[in-house]
């Protein structure tokens, strides 16, 4: 940025318009004086007087020269011609002194303006009519990686790639190491000083790139949770049958029927559907969940040797659990799906052996934390991490890792839910969940869940499997879908139960209205049209308000469920489920206490 000599030309020309005056006055004091006068803006770094206190100092030689003159001569004119001189003297500093308050604003100006282009976040050169740099903030240098005086002298052009779209707005920020920078490019023009000065700013969007990506990762995965949680409620209905019925067929059949071999088949194939189906449901976040206060060290030690099960021999397993951990609200059972998912994947990484470390620590999130990751609130978390020693993953891996479906192993070796089930779990117990991953490194999966005050709760143990008992009970079973209702009245029938039936809401009501005797237990599904499960619940409790009610679904939407924890004091059983599995649930509601049906 130039400097303006315009004062200096004028302040010279002012000066030899004076001499013209004077020329013919004996003496030379003023002459000398108004050559000081005219060079004292420019001097004032070592001359440090005003341009009038210059002028005081000039009148006053120039009137003493009046005495001081040449002998014989006339003094009137000598008086006149002094006169003008020095009229013509304070006109010049008056004229300078402006000039010089002036040039001492713009240069304020100046040193204001690249004070505050060095305070800007954004990458900011001044480049001349030629493209060549005369300033580059401190901004700058960083996005270039450059230092700043480094920057002075050349094109800027040529510090940014040609642009992919025709224009100057998306480009990337060459640096010397040969790395490259995602930038936004504006260019502007001004003219401080008569010459044009071009403004170019560079922003990087680097961070904010990789937040539109998350939230578009975020945006897909919703989508499939949705797409999974609409299907649910079909397809569990349809596996409901499919188990149940196999169950029965199975039986029926003499204990040497080669038929057994292929119910067991098809029985396993169900199983492995309805796996599937509960791992969508939980990455959408729409599984039935059961939250306690739960310490984490206590649910990882307990999970160890089931741990070292799956793992095998030739991986280590360690431990390092941190003291007085923090409580967390979450399901142990879906927590222990987390660890083993994270531990089968661990194995798939360490074919030939490792090392798998389990820790726990209290760790707190600052505002700086919550503002680098947006989908996380500031405060008191419980730190779960798994580490392997395998094989790593790349980045273009580590990006997807939690997406459904996606998998790197060979075909029908893997479903890719695992690790979108871990997502689901951790998000719908309120957490949030990072990898961290390098090829040959190993994977490091850090686990975030919120703390809670109050004492862990304790573990619910595993139940004995035996047959569950039946009973005499009378029952009114409520199902839309004909083949469900049909294994339902089955299995409670041939437990011993009265039984009946409804096929929808409206059904039932009739039922209960017209039906003599008293009702002990409602089984209601959940979603049916017209009438849902709940609301039917509530119309049958207004006029029998100590009837224990089960829910069945497949997928509860906010029927009963909200955010995945059932609503208090309510009974559920998820579809698919097998006859055991509902005699056990129909007795354990029948024999509970009514206060805590």
């Amino acid at each position: 940025m130039g400097r303006d000599h315009r004062p200096l030309y004028l302040a010279l020309s002012l000066s030899a318009l004076v001499f013209a005056v004077d020329i013919s006055i004996p003496g030379g004091y003023a002459i000398g004086t108004l050559y000081l006068v005219a060079l004292a803006p420019f001097l004032r770094s070592r001359v440090a007087w005003h341009p009038v206190a210059h002028a005081a100092v000039a009148s006053a030689l120039t009137l003493a020269d009046i005495t001081l003159g040449a002998p014989g001569a006339d003094v009137q004119l000598t008086v006149v011609n002094r006169g003008i001189t020095v009229a013509a003297i304070w006109l010049f500093a008056l004229v300078l002194s402006q000039y010089q308050a002036a040039a001492l604003e713009r240069e304020a100006a100046q040193r204001l303006f690249e004070l505050a282009l060095s305070a800007a976040p954004d990458a900011t050169l001044v480049a001349a009519p030629d493209e060549r740099i005369v300033y580059a903030n401190a901004a700058a240098a960083s996005l270039f990686g450059r230092g700043e005086q480094s920057l002075v002298g050349k094109r800027w052009p040529g510090l940014l790639s040609a642009p992919s779209d025709g224009s100057d707005a998306l480009r990337r920020a060459l640096r010397p190491d040969g790395s490259e920078r995602p930038v936004e490019c504006k260019v502007s023009t001004m003219q401080p000083n008569g010459e044009p000065l071009s403004i170019v700013v560079v922003r990087d969007v680097s961070e904010r790139q990789r937040y539109e990506e998350r939230l578009r990762a975020t945006q897909r995965m919703e989508a499939v949770g949705k797409l999974a949680g609409g299907i649910a409620h079909d397809f569990n209905n349809v596996l409901s049958a499919i188990i149940g019925n196999a169950e029965f067929a199975k039986h029926s059949l003499p204990d040497d029927s080669p038929a057994h071999e292929d119910l067991d088949e098809l029985r396993t194939s169900a199983d492995r559907a309805a796996a599937l189906t509960r791992q969508l449901l939980a990455f959408s976040r729409r599984q039935v969940i059961e939250p306690i206060r739960v310490d984490v060290n206590e649910l990882s030690r307990q999970t160890e040797r089931m741990l070292a099960r799956l793992l095998g021999e030739d991986i280590e397993i360690q431990q390092v659990l941190a003291k007085g951990l923090w409580s967390v609200e979450v399901d142990p059972s879906q927590l222990e799906q987390v660890l083993l998912n994270l531990a089968v994947n661990a194995r798939d990484a360490m074919p030939k052996g490792g090392k798998l470390t389990i820790e726990t620590q209290n760790v707190t999130l600052d505002d700086d934390y919550a503002r680098e990751h947006p989908e996380v609130e500031a405060g008191d978390y419980v730190l779960l991490g798994v580490s392997d020693t395998g094989s790593g993953m790349s980045e273009e891996v580590r990006v997807r890792v939690f997406e459904p479906f996606f998998t790197t192993k060979p075909v029908g070796q893997g479903t890719g839910l695992g690790l979108a089930t871990v997502y689901g779990i951790v998000k719908q117990a309120g957490g949030h969940i990072w990898v961290y991953s390098e090829p040959g490194r190993g994977t490091t999966f850090k686990i975030y869940l919120p703390r809670v005050d109050g004492d862990a709760q304790s573990l619910p143990g595993r139940r004995p499997s035996q047959r569950p008992a039946g009973g005499t009970e009378r029952i009114l079973v409520v199902e839309d879908e004909a083949p469900v209702r049909r294994l339902l009245v089955r299995t409670l029938n041939g437990a011993g139960y009265t039984v009946l039936e409804a096929a929808n809401g409206a059904d039932a009501l009739l039922k209960i209205s017209t039906t003599d005797g008293q009702l002990d237990l409602l089984v209601t599904d959940v979603v049916m049209p017209q009438m849902g499960g709940r609301e039917l619940a509530t119309k049958v409790l207004a006029k029998h308000p100590d009837l224990p009610v089960l829910y069945l679904s497949g997928y509860t939407e906010n029927a009963i469920v909200h955010h995945g924890v059932l609503d208090a004091g309510l009974v559920f059983l998820q579809k698919p489920f097998t006859p055991e599995e509902l005699l056990r649930r129909v007795r354990d509601v029948l024999d509970a206490p009514s206060s805590k049906r």
